[in-house]
């Protein structure tokens, strides 16, 4: 297909984290070799923005009190072919159905929120909370299944590299951290790392608040870890380290695409759910939301984690028998296809 047009609509900053923009950029990315001579993006702010020019893309900012009307203005005014849907908090019902009437494919990521019934396509992760979601009034498709998961733009796996002493173990929040698990757990981290003999390396990305007192603070920790300031290339620093600490977020999809096992930090009831996924495949363990406030449960947790993932070494044929070899073509082929079918 050609002349194909695209308009994502999602947000990122300290709030929303970096994820949501970052795999749609990646979408972008794929459509482009497939025919999309149009992609416009709208976001939430400048910050949001900043990201999406570095890429070459046009961005339209929210303005005005009334958001809705905004986008559905623009959404009147491209007539696009494709609308991708990322955004958080999301639209109500009753504005994406006056959108649609607008585009031919209306596509979803990773959301069983209202806006689902809306959707034409809706692509989601198998957690039990999309089979307890009322599908009844939906009238598209579902595609579930962790081959549906979107990684960052440029995320390339680092070659598997098996785990040798000394163990190599990363502290990654996503792009923002906004629960602060940085500030709050990277001490603990780094005590029970040296105690072990563990080499202890942290991501401070883009979007933490306070970033440069962070780093200074990380600093001084114990055994000094190696610090990564806003990495350009993830896939290289997923290459340094052997496992992972990390929340439920597109880095999480990056670490068990990568075979690195990763305890999975759950803020709450709905990010243990979605992590009980990637532990029933193999790739990590949870630390669960009744530990973060228990010093010694925590602590216990870790060192079972870390005892346990030099054992891990079969991750990377189930990385691959798993997840597509890229993930975001797949998912642009896919809406393409219905735009076809639905011609």
């Amino acid at each position: 297909m050609k002349h194909i047009s695209v308009l994502f609509r999602c947000n990122a900053g300290h709030e929303y984290g970096y994820g949501h923009i970052s795999r749609c950029l990646a979408l972008a990315g794929a459509f482009r070799p497939l025919g999309a001579t149009s992609v416009l993006f709208v976001l939430n702010s400048d910050e949001a923005a900043n990201l999406v020019y570095a890429e070459g893309y046009v961005v339209r900012i929210l303005e005005g009190r009334d958001q809705d009307v905004f986008f559905l203005t623009v959404v009147e005014e491209l007539k696009p072919d494709i609308l991708v849907l990322d955004a958080r908090p999301p639209h109500s019902l009753a504005v994406l159905r006056e959108a649609k009437g607008h585009v031919r494919c209306l596509a979803l990521i990773d959301d069983v929120s209202e806006q689902r019934l809306a959707a034409d396509l809706v692509y989601l992760p198998p957690v039990s909370a999309v089979e307890r979601t009322d599908w009844r009034d939906f009238s598209g498709k579902k595609r579930v299944g962790l081959q549906w998961m979107l990684t960052g733009r440029s995320f390339a796996p680092p070659p598997y590299r098996k785990p040798e002493p000394p163990l190599r173990l990363l502290m990654t929040m996503g792009g923002s951290d906004p629960w602060g698990y940085t500030q709050r757990l990277a001490l603990l981290f780094a005590e029970i790392c040296q105690e072990e003999g563990v080499l202890f390396g942290v991501i401070i990305g883009p979007g933490f608040q306070k970033r440069a007192q962070q780093i200074e603070t990380l600093s001084r920790l114990p055994g000094s870890p190696r610090i990564f300031d806003a990495p350009a290339n993830m896939g290289e620093v997923y290459g340094w380290c052997d496992a992972a600490v990390v929340p439920m977020c597109v880095s999480a999809y990056e670490l068990a695409r990568s075979a690195k096992p990763a305890l999975y930090i759950c803020p709450d009831a709905n990010y243990e759910e979605h992590a009980r996924a990637f532990v029933r495949e193999g790739f990590g363990e949870i630390l669960p939301l009744s530990m973060l406030n228990d010093a010694t449960g925590q602590r216990d947790r870790v060192l079972h984690f870390l005892h346990s993932a030099m054992t891990w070494e079969n991750m990377a044929i189930k990385a691959e028998s798993i997840f597509s070899r890229d993930p975001a073509m797949n998912m642009a082929e896919d809406i393409l296809r219905f735009l076809e079918d639905a011609r």
